[in-house]
Formats: structure tokens, sequence, C-alpha cells
């Protein structure tokens, strides 16, 4: 089991060049990859985002490319003469305006940036793309490395919290038979009424209304359920397939089950049970946001 959370940085050298790349991911319930590349790198970006999808299921992540230049890869590209029109024409304008001096040397074009057109990487554009490879694959096994890590801490947490919601199950079990006979006293104790007032009715009848009463009070199948869910939710916690959709699915129906429960069973002993029980889910449920 892996959380979604987690960086990763790795490193590879194409002949002068040394690519750094880094990978950071947080929450989203579906998978998001973003990649940023430097100039002239853009053909890799396919490759890139392929070998982040054949490994990560969920979550957002974004994925840095750095290429720092060596003596031999240091070059410049070519200047972007439709930008320094417009800079030239803009500043000859406004110094016109102000009165100031026309003083403007190409000197200064140096230090203006955005001037300068982007170089394309030098070298062979196959061994850049390995080099890059390699260091996102360095970076994917650093970034694994800590959401396993994170979801091994995670999953302590919910395994005690899943131990807390089956405890209070079994108490909820252990209280529900005189959920059934106080339904049965009442409803007797109705009849005896309707009797005396009433016309007369046949003892079968009024036995299945007291089964049926004490039917729609049963909790039986809410509990069997949730004890099927719970025991599914724990099996997660050890599994090595990312587990998310599925503790979601569980945890949405573990709610259902007690709420049902709860509902049924009108008891307050029941009531108390059910709202601790409510409590740890909600908290599993936050902590099951934060798995792949």
């Amino acid at each position: 089991m892996k959380s979604m959370t987690g960086y990763g940085k790795g490193q590879a050298l194409a002949g002068a060049r040394l690519i750094s790349v880094e990978l950071s991911a947080v929450n989203h319930r579906q998978l998001d990859v973003r990649v940023d590349l430097p100039p002239g790198f853009g053909f890799m970006e396919d490759d890139l985002r392929r070998l982040l999808r054949a490994r990560i299921v969920r979550g957002a992540v974004a994925c840095r490319v750095f290429a720092a230049a060596g003596r031999s890869s240091a070059r410049l590209g070519g200047w972007d003469e439709d930008a320094i029109a417009r800079l030239l024409a803009q500043t000859r304008g406004l110094a016109r305006r102000l009165r100031l001096p026309d003083d403007l040397r190409a000197s200064h074009l140096l230090a203006l940036p955005g001037l300068l057109a982007a170089a394309p990487p030098d070298g062979r554009p196959d061994l850049l793309q390995a080099a890059v490879r390699r260091a996102a694959q360095k970076a994917l096994a650093a970034l694994e490395h800590m959401r396993r890590e994170e979801g091994r801490m995670l999953a302590a947490d919910l395994a005690g919290r899943l131990r807390k919601i089956a405890g209070a199950a079994r108490r909820i079990e252990r209280l529900a038979p005189r959920v059934a006979a106080r339904v049965r006293r009442q409803l007797q104790k109705k009849i005896r009424a309707w009797k005396l007032n009433g016309p007369a009715a046949a003892p079968e009848r009024l036995e299945r209304e007291i089964a049926a009463g004490v039917m729609r009070g049963d909790i039986t199948e809410e509990l069997t359920r949730l004890r099927s869910h719970l025991q599914q939710a724990e099996r997660c916690l050890s599994a090595r397939q990312p587990v998310g959709r599925t503790l979601d699915f569980l945890l949405q129906e573990m709610f259902r089950e007690i709420n049902t429960a709860g509902a049924k069973a009108g008891d307050a002993g029941i009531a108390r049970l059910v709202v601790q029980a409510k409590t740890e889910l909600e908290r599993v449920r936050e902590q099951a946001q934060n798995l792949e």
C-alpha cells in the first residue's frame, strides 16, 4: 500500500550535461501528470508521460527536468529580431514622450531578458533522451520509496482505527438481542390494549404481527455486511497493488450499514456505539484519501 504524496530526484550525465529530474506528487482523485521541460527538450515529453503513467496510478504528479550545461555545451541561440524591434520602438517612443536622450546601444541589449532565442540542446538527441530517462527512473524509485514508507505508516494507523470499529460492532451485536426482546414486549403491550378495546383477533395473526415487528428492528443483516466490509478493508492494508478506490468504496458501504443499524435498532446504548464507530470511520475516510 502506498501513499499518493512524495518526492524523488534523480540525475544522469549526457556528455558534459548533468540532467536532473525532480518528481513531486500530492493527492488527486485521478492521475494528473504535468511535465516541465527546458527549451529544446519538448520531444521527450511523451516518453516521460508514458514512463510515469506506467508506474503511478493516482495522484497529481509534477515532473521537472533541468539540464546544467558544461563548458563544451554552453552556447547561445540566435537573436529574436522581432522582439528587439518591438522593444526599440517602445523604448524610443517613451523617450520622445518624456524628452529623454536616445542613448540606447546594441550592448545594452545583452542585459535585457528574452531577446535571445533558445538554443536547441547540443549533443545527440537519443543520448540526451536516454539520460533523461535514466534520471527519471532514479527519481521514480526515490518517489516510490517515500510513498511506500508513508503508506506503511498510514496502514498502521488505519489498522488501529478499523479494530476500534470492529470492537464497536461486536458490542452492538451483543446488545442486538435485547432490541428484539424490547420490540416484542412493546408490541405485546399494544396488542393487549387493542384486545381490551377492540374486536378479538386470531392468536396466529397476533403472532405474525409480533414477528413482523421484531423483523423490522432486526439488525443482523447490517452487522453481517459490516463485518464482511471490515475484513475486506483489513486485507486491503496488506495489499501490494493500489487500494485507494477499493477502500473508499468499502468505507461508504460501512457508513451505510452502521447508519441503518442505528436507525432500525432505536436503542440508546446502540446509538452511542454507532456514534463511536462513525467517528472512527470518518477518520479512516480522511486518511484513505491519501492512498494510491
